[in-house]
């Protein structure tokens, strides 16, 4: 099983998974950048998509 949960291998990876699935084919150079992106915007979405259910830590 590869591993994904860390590293810019993994990053890589999820990146070329995650365009694949949208049927786009882009070159290494470009999903190297996304790569180094990609934590940023997932931080970022995971914030937007947030849901509040009253049982977070204070």
């Amino acid at each position: 099983m590869d591993d994904v949960s860390g590293g810019a291998i993994g990053e890589e990876k999820m990146v070329r998974a995650l365009l694949g699935a949208a049927g786009l084919d882009v070159p290494d150079d470009e999903v190297d950048r996304l790569a180094k992106l990609y934590p940023g915007l997932r931080r970022t979405v995971d914030r937007y998509y947030r849901v509040p259910v009253g049982d977070e830590v204070t």
